[in-house]
């Protein structure tokens, strides 16, 4: 008991950038998600997990599919992972390490030093970033999709139920 009140005492600020920028990431690539479908309710119950979101949200971005965020992306969930399936260990300090890499671009930015809160905030910072400009592209390609085929309403589609009744119906008239 007294080492589980030690643990709910303990804030660990770098568990709680993740947890929260997981969050967020999260909320953006259901958005792009959405944004690229006509009917997007017939995945609510699909269950995806974050790295099925992941893949389908690469799959609709315009020419940024290719892009290394996305593999920042990838490993942010994967350090959410660690953390959240066991309170320290050799997995989370592998995975953090996984994200420092990641994080140092081609000797550019260093992270070597920075503390792992920091080194959280800026992976789940750029992706959010990206990732809200993949959104934003979206939100563009929908606005030009509905403009050319406006989302009907259900009543729109009467005319093919009076088409369906013309075509159907018994021939009238002399034997």
């Amino acid at each position: 008991m007294k080492e589980f009140r030690g643990h709910l005492r303990q804030v660990d600020e770098v568990a709680q950038v993740v947890l929260k920028g997981h969050l967020i990431i999260e909320s953006v690539l259901e958005n792009i998600i959405t944004l690229g479908l006509y009917y997007p309710q017939y995945l609510q119950d699909a269950r995806l997990s974050f790295y099925q979101k992941v893949h389908i949200a690469k799959a609709l971005c315009l020419r940024k599919n290719t892009v290394a965020t996305w593999k920042l992306i990838l490993a942010v969930n994967e350090l959410r992972n660690a953390i959240a399936h066991s309170l320290s260990g050799e997995k989370r300090t592998t995975k953090m390490e996984q994200l420092r890499r990641l994080c140092s671009v081609d000797g550019i930015l260093d992270f070597d030093s920075t503390p792992d809160r920091q080194v959280a905030e800026f992976a789940c910072g750029v992706s959010t970033a990206f990732l809200a400009g993949c959104e934003a592209d979206m939100k563009n390609l929908r606005a030009f999709v509905d403009a050319y085929d406006p989302p009907q309403k259900p009543s729109e589609s009467e005319p093919l139920l009076e088409l369906f009744k013309q075509t159907h119906t018994a021939p009238t008239g002399t034997p």
